[in-house]
């Protein structure tokens, strides 16, 4: 677009605090020019020059709303056009209707092989329904051949991130400013926030020095004052990592896990967690069907399949057997909590309802 003389504003949307639009585009505008942006954004349109303000990543703004409606004010006095980029389809939430909308679909056959080529390995990854995004398949793709076949995610993610920081120390860092981003639900921190939060982090206190290190991590980026990880995937997996390590127990795991801030990091939690024991106490806990399921199916691995069944074998012995078509509790005479799904095992369909802390049948 610059090519073709157009004036680019690119706008960072987690870099946005409320009613600071004007500060946003400030800091878009700063290293490339001596105008203010507002003065420069009217000469552009004085001068016919076509204008395109990008907001990227609005999903991971905590002021949507706020945001649009100022990017929305600012487009009834300069004209231009607006690219707005979000893994989340309804990021805008009806505030703001495109006139064109593109949506990026996951990389699929030859194109999966392509971008593994580029990468590093083909092999396991190019043709693999486990790596399904770009990132994936990026990340994939440079340590496939340091893991076994069909590796999960989260073990891939974990290869790659000790490949880029060895150091486990550096590593504790990292997992520091990822946990302070989820409890802010933010994807960036001040410079100075960051500094406070390795300062104060645990593995860190007995060498300061090493916060210079953290800093130079090939996985964040620091611009005009502002620290963030070089893709929102690293960021969640160490602090999945950080719920893992700081949990005392399988318990107490599965109680920060559904959280709903949490939903997104259960499974790599999962994988992270070694200990069968503590894994399958934290999936009780959570009384999750889908993961109940996966689990039986062994996605966590042999033990917690074991452990599973086995628990599944003994809630099919209490109910009545031979089973009925549809295998189902009453609400009324069971449980007064909440229905949270159902598994189908070996064919028959049984439900439960999560009533405290556990899945109670």
């Amino acid at each position: 677009m610059t090519d073709e003389g157009r004036l680019v504003v690119w706008i960072s949307a987690d870099d946005y605090r409320k009613n600071d639009f004007g500060v946003l585009l400030s800091r878009a505008v700063s290293p490339y020019s001596t105008e203010r942006a507002w003065a420069l954004l009217q000469k552009a349109a004085d001068s016919g020059i076509g204008i395109t303000v990008i907001i990227d990543a609005l999903q991971a703004s905590t002021y949507r709303a706020e945001l649009l409606n100022q990017l929305n004010a600012l487009l009834l006095q300069v004209p231009a056009s607006v690219l707005v980029t979000a893994s989340d389809t309804d990021a805008a939430g009806g505030l703001f209707t495109p006139s064109a909308r593109i949506e990026l679909r996951p990389p699929q056959g030859e194109e999966q092989h392509r971008l593994a080529r580029a990468y590093g390995s083909t092999e396991g990854v190019g043709e693999s329904g486990e790596y399904r995004t770009r990132y994936d398949v990026s990340v994939a793709a440079q340590v496939i051949n340091e893991l076994p076949a069909g590796a999960p995610r989260a073990d891939v993610q974990d290869a790659y991130i000790r490949r880029v920081v060895p150091n486990e120390t550096v590593r504790a860092g990292l997992r520091c400013l990822a946990a302070a981003m989820d409890s802010n639900v933010t994807t960036v921190l001040p410079l100075t926030d960051a500094l406070n939060v390795l300062r104060r982090c645990p593995a860190l206190e007995h060498d300061l020095s090493v916060i210079d290190d953290v800093l130079a991590a090939r996985l964040l980026t620091v611009q005009q004052g502002k620290l963030r990880f070089g893709h929102e995937r690293q960021a969640r997996f160490l602090t999945a990592e950080h719920l893992v390590l700081s949990s005392e127990d399988g318990t107490k795991l599965g109680q920060v896990l559904c959280a709903p801030a949490h939903e997104d990091l259960r499974r790599d939690a999962l994988i992270l967690e070694r200990d069968p024991v503590r894994r399958y106490d934290a999936i009780r806990q959570l009384a999750d069907h889908e993961l109940l399921a996966a689990a039986a199916a062994g996605v966590f691995g042999a033990d917690t399949a074991r452990t599973a069944l086995a628990e599944m074998s003994e809630l099919l012995a209490m109910l009545e057997w031979p089973p009925p078509r549809r295998i189902s509790t009453n609400p009324r005479t069971r449980s007064s909590g909440r229905a949270d799904g159902t598994v189908r095992v070996r064919g028959h369909t049984w439900s439960w309802r999560c009533s405290g802390r556990s899945a109670n049948v």
